[in-house]
């Protein structure tokens, strides 16, 4: 038998125990809190990309291993990613230069991982083009900021220096993330993520 004294203890001890369970009860919506991420900027000035394109320009029936797959990806503001750009809008563009994994179209042939920066105007120093053998590398990324669509051209382009880019592909959920973290010509550092839906449904993976 439990007497009144110790009684109210125990149901006080027995209701912070429920409370306590419930307050950390999480509940599973099915959904990727952090799949539409996306945070970066540009000398500390946050730029939101909305849609990313991808365009395979060069060679990918190739046998050497070393051999490297050229690609374009282009991020807009502009969620329509409409041509020509709207006013105001800012696009960057990567060169992608992405080693071969021995996939032909249309097996993806790119490579996810990390990617060595060089400037999108390509490599000057011969000394530096017998390092790439087996490595990948990009050139750009180029950012054209505020866009005037009467002169065609943008207010500002900002070429990267040096630094790196990783690239994920995600075939599952047809996303592309891109983390960056590189210095532009002028001594501005890019940081942070574009995690962007891209249309793959063209390549098997």
């Amino acid at each position: 038998m439990i007497t009144k004294k110790y009684l109210i203890p125990t149901l006080l001890i027995s209701a912070l125990l429920i409370f306590g369970i419930s307050a950390c009860t999480i509940t599973d919506t099915g959904e990727d809190p952090f799949g539409e991420f996306s945070n970066f900027t540009l000398g500390g000035e946050r730029i939101e990309f909305k849609s990313a394109k991808l365009t395979i320009t060069g060679p990918v029936n190739i046998s050497s291993p070393s051999s490297h797959v050229w690609a374009k990806l282009d991020l807009s503001t502009d969620e329509k990613f409409a041509r020509p750009f709207i006013a105001n809008s800012a696009v960057m563009s990567i060169g992608i230069q992405s080693v071969s994994n021995g996939k032909t179209l249309p097996d993806f042939p790119l490579q996810s991982g990390e990617y060595t920066v060089y400037p999108p105007t390509g490599i000057t120093d011969a000394t530096i083009i017998p390092s790439l053998e087996g490595k990948n590398f990009s050139n750009g990324p180029s950012i054209g900021l505020n866009y005037f669509q009467d002169e065609l051209t943008f207010e500002s382009v900002h070429d990267a220096l040096e630094g790196k880019i990783t690239i994920q592909f995600d075939f599952e959920k047809n996303m592309v993330k891109i983390t960056h973290d590189w210095v532009t010509k002028e001594g501005v550092k890019a940081t942070g993520t574009n995690n962007l839906p891209l249309n793959l449904s063209s390549f098997n993976p």
